[in-house]
């Protein structure tokens, strides 16, 4: 079997996530550059291009540009409930526990407690660290993410499997790769924040794979995803 074509198999689109979740594990713990992680982040590119990914258009093709656009606000009004109130919810909860200060519980505070660890190790400020990183999470994820879990993976899962249950195990790596930032911290290990972020990044993985479904667009994905990361970020 040629390399495109296996790439491009329910399996091996299965192994190469795995084997992406393992990568990223292995540079947040160990790379100079973490909590950064450059060779995942460009192979998460590069692995969905060379395999062959749909080319990046708007796919006006099955409805007309205002439906598209319709479907993408209702499930982008979708997620940001969803990540504004579950962020908002967990830290109320983790307030009422008496916990939202500390970094092993509350997102509010290992989302800094982690910038301050890689400030020290990089040998820069915890602000330029959250401005680099808050770059990162606007930039390269919303195509990165896009190219490779929903144009990739999601798309070749689905030939074996189905849309629903390639939806959610995509979506359940997802989120799993999200809660893999705080093995940087590693042998601390934020047990509440990493479950959070798990369950938060499999729901609006979820809602991506939901809408990369209704349309065929990565390119609609990417917006959606990129308005998200803003929102959040500066809520």
């Amino acid at each position: 079997m040629q390399s495109k074509e296996w790439l491009n198999s329910t399996a091996g689109a299965f192994i190469i996530a795995i084997a992406m979740t393992v990568l990223v594990c292995i540079e947040t713990m160990f790379s100079p550059s973490a909590p950064f992680f450059w060779l995942y982040a460009a192979l998460a590119i590069a692995i969905p291009i060379y395999a062959g990914m749909e080319k990046f258009s708007w796919a006006y093709s099955k409805f007309t540009i205002v439906e598209y656009w319709k479907i993408m606000v209702v499930i982008f009004i979708g997620m940001e409930v969803w990540d504004i109130g579950s962020n908002l919810g967990f830290q109320a909860w983790m307030n009422y526990l008496g916990k939202g200060d500390d970094f092993n519980f509350s997102m509010n505070a290992a989302i800094p407690h982690l910038a301050s660890v890689a400030a020290a190790r990089l040998g820069t400020t915890q602000s330029v660290t959250l401005g680099l990183y808050g770059l990162f999470f606007m930039l390269w994820a919303p195509i990165g993410e896009e190219f490779f879990y929903r144009g990739y993976l999601q798309k070749n899962l689905t030939k074996k499997l189905g849309s629903s249950f390639a939806i959610i195990i995509m979506a359940l790596i997802f989120g799993l790769r999200h809660s893999i930032h705080f093995l940087y911290l590693w042998p601390e290990l934020p047990i509440g924040p990493m479950i959070f972020w798990a369950i938060n990044a499999t729901v609006i993985g979820a809602l991506l794979g939901v809408l990369y479904k209704k349309t065929n667009s990565v390119s609609i994905c990417i917006v959606a995803h990129f308005l998200a990361n803003v929102i959040i970020f500066f809520v």
